[in-house]
């Protein structure tokens, strides 16, 4: 089987997505209000409150869509803030996998490598990195980058377990 060919992009989050997830909060916290307003009780405003404020924390923090430079070098994934080398001091390895494929739309987990040593996680990242991708934000690069996302790994392509 051939190997998937190398690929760079820049990425950023589809607006789409970044606008599902504030009505999906909205939508928790008026549940969670109309759960709460006949009860009358602590713990229905208080998550009423905590959902709410997480709902504006994430519009604060979603203000401006968030800039990657994604790579596949045949070998592995590379994953860096705004555009640069992938393989540079800001870049991270680590490992890629699709949790949603809609046909023109990605949902991408990027889940940060551990050290060469075994002693913990490289780089700065410790939690998962979730990235929406969408073809129309990257005609050029889609093909490729699915191809390179379906392609069995090195290890696997040579035989080894």
């Amino acid at each position: 089987m051939r190997a998937a060919p190398a690929v760079s992009l820049a990425v950023a989050t589809a607006p789409a997505w970044v606008w599902a997830l504030r009505g999906l909060l909205a939508a928790t916290a008026r549940v969670v209000l109309f759960w709460a307003r006949p009860r009358g009780d602590a713990v229905g405003v208080a998550g009423f409150v905590w959902a709410a404020a997480y709902a504006l924390w994430l519009a604060w923090r979603t203000r401006r869509p968030r800039q990657w430079q994604l790579s596949w070098d045949g070998q592995d994934w590379w994953l860096a803030p705004g555009a640069g080398d992938p393989a540079s001091a800001s870049g991270q390895r680590g490992q890629m996998a699709v949790a949603f494929d809609l046909g023109s739309a990605l949902l991408l987990r990027f889940s940060p490598g551990e050290a060469p040593s075994g002693g913990g996680v490289a780089g700065r990242w410790r939690r998962p990195i979730w990235l929406p991708l969408h073809r129309d934000a990257l005609p050029v690069h889609w093909h490729a980058l699915r191809c390179a996302l379906y392609s069995p790994p090195p290890r696997m392509r040579d035989g080894e377990a």
